[in-house]
């Protein structure tokens, strides 16, 4: 594996060209997050199927926006909404309902929760960017990089001088953000015994630790 500061200075803005592996590094990261596993169902090979249609879907409208970020490789990636910006492009914002039930045959309702109840979250009140997805291909775990990546992103949006929200569906990941400036500003308790996530957020200039330990 390269080094680390190798990968992480080699970041940059993705383009649609590199949808198709950006789709690859965000299904591999998210399959066993506590929160997305939930929803669609378990680890089965056709659930993963399924939700690899569904993380398309994102980077494709997170795409049109510009602010995707990966490294080399996709080893990790952040999807990035400016303020304002829709989380899917028109046409699949249209057919969004009939895409779940086709897709998720038996878990749409779980995944039509989870994406309404964060559209609800989202503070409607301050300019902000939003960080919908931040994932590191599996292979690549331990070393910093996802954590490194958003922290040179966090630099540039502290340069424009607007604050930053995300959705944490991993516990594990708190203290990670919290390194970084995030706080915690409320919990989602999704229905059906679902797990619980946790939305943060981070005023502008708040710093980071992170990149010190990579």
């Amino acid at each position: 594996m390269a080094d680390a500061r190798d990968l992480l200075a080699a970041a940059r803005r993705a383009i649609p060209a590199d949808a198709e592996r950006l789709t690859h590094t965000f299904g591999a990261a998210f399959a066993q997050d506590p929160t997305w596993k939930w929803a669609i169902g378990g680890s089965a090979p056709e659930n993963l199927q399924a939700a690899a249609k569904f993380w398309r879907l994102l980077i494709d409208g997170a795409l049109a926006h510009n602010w995707v970020w990966l490294l080399p490789g996709a080893a990790a990636l952040t999807l990035w909404l400016p303020p304002g910006a829709a989380e899917l492009l028109p046409e699949a914002e249209e057919t969004f309902d009939d895409f779940l039930l086709e897709t998720f045959v038996h878990t749409a309702d779980r995944v039509n929760e989870i994406f309404n109840r964060f559209e609800t979250a989202r503070p409607h009140d301050a300019e902000h960017f939003y960080l919908s997805v931040l994932a590191t291909d599996p292979a690549h775990r331990g070393h910093g990089l996802g954590m490194g990546l958003l922290a040179q992103n966090l630099q540039l949006l502290d340069e424009i001088g607007l604050p930053t929200y995300l959705e944490s569906t991993n516990p594990a990941n708190l203290h990670r953000y919290g390194a970084l400036g995030f706080e915690v500003r409320d919990e989602l308790h999704l229905a059906g015994g679902g797990p619980t996530v946790t939305t943060m957020w981070r005023p502008v200039g708040e710093g980071t630790q992170q990149q010190s330990r990579i």
